[in-house]
């Protein structure tokens, strides 16, 4: 996580980005398909015309449009958001800990001021409940969490769907073995 000059968390997600183009009307192109690497590229420079073009119609100098995205705008989303999640309207489990410590170590160690990306279902609203399913070896749901953005597509990321999600409610360490007596568990939604 990058940090500004007063130590404060700077946040450069794509999800964010777009909000800001959009409150500010700032006309992104459509997003490129998940594989297609050149027209991934090529949205990148769109992008970035998209931005001088703003930058030039509101007389900015580069260093100003710097300031505009990276403070005055993610402060002038948060300060204008309703700062109480709304309540949830579904359940999602979210996978962790596949094939890798790191995982676990991260959402094991998480205080109540953590805030993380995760790979997750775009259908995600704010405020619904995650529930933090750790696979092999531990094979149990760590802890129940709530998203604080819907879920979004990121053309630069690795996995496509990604959630920000924040407030840890509280651990519950339930193993998936003991689930297998409940029939409902075993079938997957249509």
């Amino acid at each position: 996580m990058f940090q500004d000059v007063n130590g404060k968390n700077l946040d450069f997600s794509f999800n964010l980005f777009k909000n800001i183009c959009e409150e500010f009307e700032i006309d992104l192109p459509d997003a490129p398909a998940r594989n297609n690497y050149f027209d991934k590229a090529n949205y990148y420079n769109q992008i970035n015309y998209a931005l001088y073009e703003f930058r030039t119609k509101h007389h900015l100098l580069p260093i100003e449009l710097c300031a505009f995205l990276y403070d005055y705008a993610p402060q002038y989303l948060e300060n204008n958001r309703d700062k109480e999640l709304p309540l949830p309207l579904l359940v999602w489990l979210i996978k962790a800990a596949h094939g890798s410590q790191l995982d676990f170590e991260i959402i094991e160690n998480a205080n109540k001021n953590f805030r993380s990306y995760w790979n997750g279902n775009i259908n995600t609203k704010r405020g619904d409940i995650l529930l933090m399913y750790c696979v092999y070896p531990y094979s149990l749901i760590h802890s129940i969490w709530r998203a604080n953005a819907d879920g979004f597509y990121d053309p630069f990321f690795i996995t496509t769907i990604e959630l920000k999600f924040v407030i840890k409610l509280k651990y519950l360490i339930l193993v998936l073995k003991n689930f297998k007596i409940y029939q409902s568990f075993l079938k997957k939604p249509k």
